[in-house]
């Protein structure tokens, strides 16, 4: 299940072979990451990205979830994944992380909309959904720009270090997807 988004940005399901990449990528962005994920206060090493790689596996097999690199350039930049998939009411979520050389170049939002095309398209979900720290303008703006609708603010959603982070959720329906997805116009230019 690979997405070609265009000549030089491709998402593929992350395999035990990326594990020395996205190691020292989370290690190199490490105070990046930190800012907005808790989950960087672990301390990582090579099992710990083998034992997130073995239970992405599961995801997929269990079709709960799809992670995915994000590759640009033939470099792997980033992570973004398809989450907690309920199949019942035929809905998920989608959360994503990149390197900060790779920030601001549209990356993010280009790997969003095919994973949310995927979602809609191809899985037959009716609903996405995407969970923002409040102040995190950067998070924020890819679903805002791929017409997601903000639908509250959950307050001290979670625990970051040493304070609690209000999230914003967004949505999005499958009945809203058509008409927004014309709506939108990337160029294939980086």
């Amino acid at each position: 299940m690979r997405l070609i988004i265009n000549r030089e940005l491709m998402l593929r399901p992350i395999e035990l072979q990326d594990a020395t990449a996205v190691l020292e990528l989370i290690l190199d962005n490490e105070q990046h990451l930190k800012q907005w994920l808790p989950w960087v206060v672990k301390p990582f090493t090579i099992h710990t990205v083998l034992s997130y790689i073995e239970m992405s596996d599961r995801k997929r097999l269990q079709q709960t979830g799809y992670e995915f690199v994000i590759i640009h350039n033939k470099k792997i930049c980033g992570i973004i994944g398809l989450q907690h998939i309920d199949w019942e009411n035929r809905k998920a979520n989608i959360g994503y992380w990149i390197g900060k050389s790779s920030e601001g170049k549209g990356i993010i939002l280009r790997s969003a909309d095919a994973v949310v095309r995927m979602a809609f398209q191809d899985l037959k979900l009716n609903r996405i959904e995407m969970f923002c720290a409040e102040k995190n303008v950067k998070s924020r703006a890819v679903p805002e720009r791929l017409s997601f609708r903000i639908e509250g603010i959950l307050r001290q959603n979670e625990w970051l270090y040493d304070h609690y982070v209000n999230h914003v959720v967004y949505g999005l329906l499958r009945s809203e997807f058509n008409q927004a997805h014309k709506l939108l116009n990337f160029s294939d230019d980086f």
